[in-house]
């Protein structure tokens, strides 16, 4: 039965030797690469469909002849390879250029391995050859447009390398591009923007796709940085696998400083230049974070000594004034919009005059004005005059010991508006009133810190005007002053 095992044996491996040449006659009769077999005197064996279509010679045509596709100025290099393949090694991504029979040339990508026989020696060579035409046509074009672009042009690979850098980097950066070509991408990126296009590349390689990004660029002699807006499109082989990204930056420095500049002006009240309403809530909210920032929520009454070390008083305090012209609407009725226009700037100009450093003045509409006064308090400020407020928490009227200061600012104002405005052929007399409130004896939140300032200074110009109120004059903690 030895014979019959045999023989099954044999049936066996020529039906898998069958299977496999299927196989391989199905790969080499749909593959879109060209696949020749030469001997090693590089007379043509055989040739798939894909090589006919892509040199143009039918398999007759070259089957037991030389290989035509070889140009004549590459001889040389092909004799060199002749020898490297004789000797066992494999010829791998030779790019070059090679010709089709009508005499074109055709950009090709060709990897060469030797054959052997089953005494192991080598008896002809395989290649494949890969159309790169296109992707040629493509890389030339992409070089002329980079060359003769503005833009910054970067090829960036998955592990974040430079593998290309358009020459606009010298002329907008100073840095000649062979100088990145290896490097990170991030070697010239400004220090504060590091991080977030660091964060913003792994979410690149992570789910590829086109992104935006804005950041600065450092200049090689140290010049003003550079405000960049970086489209970044990845770019993927026919496997559909990311190989990298392909960067082009515009230079929006210009830009910036033109949204920054309206950014500033969003803030500033056009007729007078200082700052808006707007501006206001900003710093009234500024106001608020600095002197809580020190600070906790007050204690209860009864529950023991009130002490900076245990931080109930906050070390920043502030009072907001609210102030309004008199006599405004007789003004410009009686004069005109232009001549109330210019007491308005004239208003600014004096009360500017007194301002201390650590306040700040906000037009918040028409005649109305508010000044946010900020001050650190020393620890001898502190008194021990405490008062319950809404939420039976005991508040510190430690603006007794402040008070001198904030009735020398009001004082001066105040002071400082007595003498005659001219105005164009116009002479008259104005002045001002101011309602006072402070934080946070007379308001822990903005709402009620205004509220209150805002019935101040309605108590101001119930009594006569041309004087200040504080808000609490009403519980008798200390009048406001007239001049």
């Amino acid at each position: 039965m030895w014979w019959l095992r045999i023989t099954r044996k044999r049936e066996l491996v020529s039906a898998t030797l069958q299977e496999t040449n299927e196989r391989l006659d199905s790969f080499f009769n749909s593959t879109v690469d060209a696949i020749n077999i030469t001997t090693v005197d590089s007379e043509v064996l055989y040739v798939n469909p894909a090589f006919e279509k892509m040199y143009g010679w039918t398999r007759d045509e070259l089957i037991g002849r030389k290989l035509p596709i070889i140009p004549a100025r590459l001889r040389e290099e092909e004799d060199r390879m002749r020898v490297s393949l004789l000797h066992g090694k494999v010829v791998q991504n030779w790019e070059t250029q090679f010709v089709r029979k009508d005499g074109s040339f055709l950009d090709v990508n060709v990897s060469v391995s030797p054959l052997r026989d089953a005494d192991g020696r080598i008896t002809g060579f395989a290649a494949i050859t890969r159309d790169e035409t296109e992707r040629k046509s493509l890389e030339n074009r992409f070089k002329i447009i980079a060359e003769n672009s503005s833009d910054l042009i970067r090829l960036v690979s998955t592990d974040g390398l430079v593998q290309y850098a358009s020459p606009a980097h010298e002329s907008l950066l100073g840095y000649d591009p062979e100088e990145l070509m290896g490097k990170p991408f991030d070697i010239n990126i400004h220090p504060e923007d590091v991080a977030g296009v660091r964060a913003s590349f792994e979410e690149m390689m992570a789910e590829p796709r086109t992104y935006v990004l804005e950041y600065r660029k450092l200049q090689k002699d140290g010049g003003a940085p550079v405000y960049i807006e970086a489209h970044c499109d990845p770019f993927f082989d026919e496997d559909g696998r990311l190989l990298q990204y392909v960067v082009v930056s515009r230079d929006v420095s210009e830009r910036k400083r033109y949204e920054e500049k309206l950014e500033e002006l969003a803030y500033v009240d056009t007729l007078t230049g200082v700052a808006n309403r707007r501006a206001f809530y900003r710093l009234l909210g500024e106001a608020f974070n600095d002197a809580r920032a020190d600070g906790t929520d007050l204690p209860r009454v009864g529950s023991g000594a009130v002490t900076r070390a245990g931080h109930a008083v906050p070390a920043r305090r502030f009072a907001l004034f609210f102030l309004d012209l008199d006599r405004f609407k007789w003004v410009n009725d009686t004069m005109g919009h232009d001549v109330g226009d210019e007491l308005l700037k004239q208003f600014i100009a004096r009360v500017q005059a007194v301002l201390p450093e650590d306040a700040s003045l906000c037009r918040l509409g028409g005649d109305e004005f508010a000044i946010i006064y900020s001050w650190t308090e020393s620890e001898a400020a502190v008194g021990n005059v405490t008062q319950p407020d809404s939420k039976n928490r005991s508040l510190k009227l430690t603006y007794r010991e402040n008070k001198n200061k904030i009735d020398e600012l009001a004082g001066e104002i105040i002071q400082g508006l007595q003498d005659p405005w001219s105005i164009g052929d116009h002479t008259f007399t104005t002045t001002c009133s101011i309602g006072i409130s402070l934080f946070p004896e007379e308001g822990e939140d903005q709402k009620t810190l205004m509220m209150h300032a805002d019935y101040a200074l309605y108590q101001a110009k119930a009594e006569g005007r041309n004087l200040y109120r504080y808000y609490g004059d009403g519980r008798g903690l200390g009048k406001g002053q007239s001049v």
